[in-house]
């Protein structure tokens, strides 16, 4: 329900009568909705070269360096990997590749208006940070005696989202292994063995 509701809200920022935040959201929008259908890493998610998005998924095989200063392949042969799409996130990727991306040396499909990749941070900071306020997805802390909401997830939650609907689904752990991209099936055991218990044991719910 709370991944519904900050899909709903991203829907909504793009269709904003603010022009700025609607042109902001007609690339944040995509940017989500492929991150949620996905479950790459935001680095990954960031990198995505027009060329990648093809027959029906995505292909991951560059992604952003922690510096952000460069772009380079996966850091392991796992990294680079085939992820198949829901129809509806293929298609409005592919449509927001090919009508809308500004085009850049790097042929990323969603690049800042300077034809550079946006960094993780930023897309956490800008867009993520406010699909979730405008979701409700906040929590209240308090800080030098004054009360200030904060996102109550960050993105890469969103990819543990998709590792719990791939356990929820019953795929088995080869699959998840692959699709999330982990060099040593140990990795995947260590993160999600819980969440496979708890689907062995009659549970299914997810991690958000």
């Amino acid at each position: 329900k709370e991944v519904m509701a900050l899909l709903k809200a991203a829907d909504k920022l793009a269709n904003s009568k603010n022009l700025q935040t609607q042109r902001t959201w007609k690339r944040y929008r995509p940017v989500l909705h492929l991150a949620v259908d996905s479950g790459m890493r935001p680095q990954e998610y960031l990198a995505v070269a027009d060329a990648s998005v093809k027959d029906k998924g995505v292909q991951v095989s560059r992604a952003i360096e922690r510096s952000g200063k460069k772009l380079s392949v996966p850091k392991t042969a796992a990294g680079r990997r085939f992820i198949d799409l829901s129809s509806d996130v293929y298609k409005m990727v592919r449509f927001y590749a090919d009508h809308y991306a500004e085009p850049n040396k790097h042929h990323l499909i969603f690049p800042t208006s300077s034809g550079r990749w946006q960094l993780p941070e930023n897309w956490r900071n800008r867009g993520f940070a406010a699909a979730c306020m405008e979701a409700g997805l906040v929590v209240t802390e308090e800080v030098d005696g004054e009360k200030i909401d904060r996102p109550k997830y960050v993105p890469y939650d969103l990819r543990h989202f998709y590792a719990s609907v791939l356990i929820a689904s019953r795929r088995d752990l080869k699959t998840i292994q692959t699709l999330m991209g982990h060099e040593d099936i140990k990795t995947t055991l260590n993160v999600y063995g819980h969440l496979l218990k708890r689907t062995e044991a009659g549970g299914s719910e997810g991690m958000l």
